[in-house]
Formats: C-alpha cells, structure tokens, sequence
C-alpha cells in the first residue's frame, strides 16, 4: 500500500469517527431535548393543577357546555337521548324565544310556631257605600312572613326551701340541687350546649362568642368559655367509649385523618403538623369518633382499631398499609381519589385530557348505577353490580393497560394511572359485600366540617382542648348523621348525664335515630 493510499485510508477513519462522535452527541441532544420538553409538560400541568386548586371551582362535576369548550365531548347515542318527560324543564311561550316559567313560592312550614297580626277596618268604614247599610265580615285574606326572635339569655334562678324546728331550734333542712354537668358553675345545660353547637358546628370561635355575648349584656371572658367546654367534655368520657366499642364491633370501618395545630403539644415542634384521626361505621346508624394524635405514622391505625377483623375503606395513604395487610382484614379503596385525578387532567387541559375523559365518562356510568342501587339491600345491591358495574370495570382495566406505556409517568395523566394501578385491587373488593360504599366520601364528609372549623379558630391551644374539639365534634357529627339537632341532642345529654349512673342509661343518651324526640324538624 502506498503511502497515499495510506493518508486517505487514515482521513476516512477520522471522518467516520467525526461522524459517529456527532452522531452520539446529537443523540443525546436529543434525548436531553425530549427530556426538558417533558419537565416543561410537566410543570406547566403543575400550574395549571395548583391554579384551579386556589383559583377554581372546588366542585368535580363537569357540565356538558364545559366539555364541548374543551372538545372532550364524545357522542355517545346514550348521552344523545333526550330527555325523559319527566326530567324536562316547564316552558313556558312568549314572543320569539321561550324561557323557564318562575318556580311557586314554598309554602312555609306548618309546624312553626304562628302570631297572629289581626288588621281590620275602622268602624266609620264597616258600612257600604250605596245605602250605608252595616257590612258583615265574609271571611278574611292571609298572609305570612318568616320572622326571627334572636337568642334570648336569661337567668335560671332556683329557689330550695329551708325548714327548721321551732320547737327543738337545732338542725336546718335544705332541698337537694339538682345534679349537673358543672355543678360549680353559674353555667346552664342551655347556655353550655349554645356554646358547644356554635363553636363545633356554626364554626364561630370563642373570641367572637365572647363579643356576641357582649352585645346581649353579659360579660363571659373566653377563658372561662373554654374551661367550661373543657370540663363537660371530660364528663363525657362514658359515651365516648361506648361509640367507640361499637364502631369496633363493626365489620366494616372508614377512616381517614387530617391536619391540626395544637400550640401546646409537647412531643412535637409547634409549628409541625398534629392529627385529627376519624373513624366512621356506616349503615342505618352511622356513628363518627374523632381522634387527636401528633403523629401520622402507621401505628396510629394500629392503635384506634386494636385487633380489628372486617372492611377498611380508606385512601392510598401508605400508613393504612400494615393495618390494612393485617390477618383477618379487608382493605377497600376510594373511587373519588382515583377520579380526582382524571379530573385534575381535564381541567388542566392537559393534551392527554381526551383521554382522561374516558376514564372519567367510565366512572361516571358506575357512579350512575350506585345511585340507581340506593335503597336496595346489600344482597340486590351485590347483585346488580355485579351484572351492571363489572363490564365497566373490565373497560376500565383495559383501558389502563392500554394507557400505561403510552403515557409518560411523571405526567399529571401518568400519576393518575400510576394511583389507579396501585389501588385498583383494594378499590374493586367493594364488589364483595352490598353494604361497602363505591368511595370513601362518608368520611371525608365527616372531617370537612373540622377543615371548615379550622380556618376560623386556627388552632387549639393545648391538647386537652384538642381532645375536647374530638368529643364535641365526634357527638354533633354523629347526631347530624342520625338527623337529630345538635342543639336539641347536647341539652339533652348535658340534663340526663349527671344522672346516668349504668350502661343502660349511658347508652340511652347516645345520638342515634332512637331518639325522634330530638330530630331535626
């Protein structure tokens, strides 16, 4: 070989390892360009979530207009049906267009109380106008007007006779006071359930109390407000234990938790996030507990449901895993978690959102046949998901399969399938049993009246008032539940409790629907 021959034989090595070299770098530009290009996907999809998170609707429901401004309508000749007779709005014609007739006024409740405003005619008028002849009344035009008669606050005063000898002049006879919840106060069974039903369920804290009693000419610092609260809610130690023995004789449990403040937690930093834990047993009569721990860690489960056999519904959160795997223990997921995050897709208008549309129009059909199941028994509510919802669950798996590796998993779409998955084996055993609910909204029912409460008083200042929040919000949610009136129900256990003396009685004064006496009107 030449020496020529040699050159060009060296010149075409080195171009062809240019080339490759150029050829690996523009590989791995590329690769770095797709990969930038999904952590913009990504973050843009962020936004847009913690967007309609603080800025938008709250509701998950996504009306037909809001779809087809998307284009995420598909037509489906179900969807196209009209409308049955029935469901159809009354119009009304007038010229050109036609719109909604205006819906009657209800009539007001009969069983209110009613004060009658009579208004009649002078007497120079009760004579008619042709022969001045005297009128005689045929009857009379009635109408009605809600009115309100503000809080009224008095004073209980009680008198008890005293006896003495006149004869002997020795020893003093005095009638007993009857038993109260705070038998050293000047505090009412009536005053102590006003405060506990607008602090636990109209939300007001205790500084807005204090004013509001200001107003009505009676000086209550909220400290003394507090210690009341603080003091009946130990006395009722007895009904909590029994709403607690029965909800773990139930063989099938919610639960859930939350965040708290609590100042005076010692175990903790003050700034760290405390725990609110809720159990809740459905069925004919619900009963909620309410728990405070400053801890989240998987015990915590272990420790409120000790040697529990049964259905536990609860959401994707890792700590339920140990209690949840346990022998003897059933553990059920939540379909509206695995839905809200297909909804936060759509609404982000993300470009996979047509197809978390799908996911969603299949679970709104199974939401569908749940509300067609209300009132049947469990056994016919068995069967008929098992005929009806289980061709959509088998859609559904399909459909996730498919997905899976089309969909990048750090996309908001990707997270979603990613929850399905892991959850789709505890979701699908509400198929087991007619009395599991599709998702977990009972509970999380439950603790939105303690989020909403949250934001007004902010914070408990000790754990004992921590733990008194629990027994007042456990008692007000659980008669709520049961439809009796918290107000009607706390006057009523705060008269009775310092009388109970056995389990009989204690149980008698649980807030369930055995008590019509006290039911909401």
């Amino acid at each position: 070989m030449s020496l020529q021959e040699i050159d060009t034989h060296q010149n075409v090595s080195d171009l062809q390892g240019v080339i490759a070299s150029l050829h690996q770098q523009n590989t791995s530009l590329v690769e770095e360009k797709t990969s930038l290009e999904a952590q913009v996907t990504y973050l843009k999809e962020k936004i847009e979530i913690f967007k309609l998170k603080y800025f938008g609707k709250k509701s998950e429901k996504v009306t037909r207009l809001a779809l087809e401004q998307l284009g995420l309508l598909f037509n489906e000749l179900e969807e196209e049906k009209a409308k049955a007779p029935s469901e159809q709005e009354e119009l009304i014609d007038i010229p050109a267009h036609q719109r909604k007739a205006r819906g009657k006024r209800a009539p007001l409740p009969a069983d209110l109380p009613r004060k009658e405003v009579v208004i009649d005619l002078p007497e120079s008028e009760k004579v008619c106008a042709e022969g001045n002849h005297p009128m005689v009344c045929i009857g009379e035009d009635v109408s009605e007007k809600l009115e309100i008669i503000p809080e009224e606050i008095y004073v209980l005063q009680t008198k008890r006779k005293k006896y003495a000898c006149q004869i002997c002049q020795e020893g003093v006879k005095t009638a007993a006071l009857p038993p109260s919840i705070l038998p050293k106060s000047n505090c009412g069974e009536g005053l102590l359930a006003y405060l506990v039903t607008a602090k636990y369920c109209d939300h007001l804290p205790l500084y807005r109390l204090e004013e509001k009693l200001g107003r009505m000419g009676v000086d209550l610092p909220r400290q003394t407000l507090a210690r009341w609260m603080g003091e009946a809610a130990q006395q009722l130690t007895p009904i909590l234990n029994l709403l607690q023995d029965r909800i773990l004789e139930s063989s099938y449990i919610q639960m859930d938790e939350t965040r708290v403040q609590v100042l005076g937690e010692k175990r903790k930093p003050v700034l760290s996030d405390k725990f609110i834990w809720v159990r809740r047993k459905p069925g004919v009569e619900p009963l909620i507990l309410y728990e405070y721990d400053p801890s989240r860690s998987s015990e915590v489960p272990k420790r409120l449901l000790p040697e529990y056999q049964g259905y536990l519904q609860v959401d994707g959160y890792e700590g339920y895993s140990a209690l949840g795997s346990s022998p003897g223990v059933t553990r059920m997921g939540c379909m509206a978690h695995i839905r809200r995050k297909f909804f936060e897709v759509v609404k982000s208008k993300d470009q996979k959102a047509n197809l978390a549309n799908r996911f969603l129009q299949l679970i709104q059909k199974l939401y569908r046949i749940e509300q067609e199941a209300k009132g049947l028994s469990p056994e016919e509510r068995k069967e008929k998901r098992n005929a009806q919802s289980m061709p959509l669950i088998t859609q559904l798996e399909e459909l996730m399969n498919e997905s899976i590796p089309k969909v990048p998993p750090q996309s908001a779409l990707g997270k979603a399938l990613s929850y399905a998955t892991h959850q789709w084996p505890f979701w699908k055993n509400y198929l087991q049993d007619g009395r599991i609910e599709i998702d977990n909204n009972g509970i999380e029912n439950a603790i939105r009246p303690f989020a909403l409460g949250r934001k007004n008083w902010l914070f408990s200042a000790t754990v004992e008032g921590a733990q008194a929040s629990c027994t007042f919000f456990s008692l007000i949610q659980t008669a709520k539940e049961n439809g009796l009136e918290p107000y009607a129900y706390l006057k009523h256990l705060f008269e009775k409790i310092p009388i109970a003396k056995t389990i009989e009685d204690y149980e008698e004064l649980l807030p369930l629907k055995s008590t019509p006496e006290l039911a909401t009107a």
